[in-house]
């Protein structure tokens, strides 16, 4: 049986015939996104944030993970696909977002019916205004820090200054901080749209409401089984 959103094609019955293979790819730069990455953090680390640009310089040669390639029939329909990871077993019933191609179907997310688990193609777990919403709460957290320190710096711990001087240093150091994070986040945003898009299409495809609010990572606590083993909440989900 099967639905139809658009491309997306939401089949369901028994799996057969699963093939697994783990691997590595990367899913989340292009060559040209590494060499980016890597004349960014020499210009952070020629301005003396050394500890950043490293980060930064370590990332952009790191980015391969270990995944899961599949292959399976639902019905008369050949799929394939790139899961996170791929938790089934032959005969489970399940529910498959894929794309149908001449030869078959990609996937791109699976849901066995029994228990609700999900497996996801890499890095498809939020929906836009859900990843808009954690990731200003990540910057808004990381900056109330970084003020908080900065303000202990300036007030308490640092040499004698005027009180304007204390303001001006610790409001400059902030806005810096402030630029540097919405900068960071914009690019990350701008790089994960894709993903984005592909998780509000699945969503949608299974039939859920209001899919750019969904976050899979954070529908997924308090959800846990005991068979579900170390990668649930993190690579494997329940809605």
């Amino acid at each position: 049986m099967q639905n139809q959103t658009g491309q997306a094609t939401l089949l369901r019955g028994r799996m057969q015939n699963l093939r697994r293979t783990k691997t590595t790819r990367d899913f989340m730069r292009t060559e040209a996104d590494k060499v980016a990455t890597g004349v960014g953090a020499v210009g952070i680390g020629l301005s003396g944030m050394t500890g950043l640009a490293t980060g930064i310089a370590i990332s952009a040669g790191s980015s391969n993970e270990e995944v899961d390639k599949v292959s399976f029939e639902v019905g008369d329909t050949h799929i394939e696909g790139w899961l996170w990871r791929c938790p089934f077993r032959e005969n489970d019933e399940v529910e498959v977002v894929a794309e149908p191609t001449a030869t078959g179907a990609t996937c791109f997310a699976v849901r066995r019916v029994d228990d609700g688990l999900i497996a996801v193609y890499p890095h498809c777990t939020s929906g836009r205004q859900a990843y808009i919403r954690k990731s200003t709460r990540i910057c808004l957290t990381v900056l109330a820090l970084w003020a908080a320190g900065m303000a202990y710096a300036f007030f308490v711990a640092g040499p004698e200054q005027s009180m304007f001087d204390k303001f001006f240093y610790t409001g400059i150091s902030v806005l810096f901080v402030a630029l540097l994070l919405s900068f960071f986040a914009i690019s990350a945003y701008r790089k994960d749209r894709s993903f984005i898009a592909i998780s509000e299409r699945m969503f949608e495809t299974f039939g859920w409401a209001d899919p750019a609010a969904i976050d899979l990572k954070r529908t997924s606590k308090g959800k846990r089984r005991d068979d579900d083993g170390p990668s649930y909440g993190l690579r494997i989900f329940r809605y």
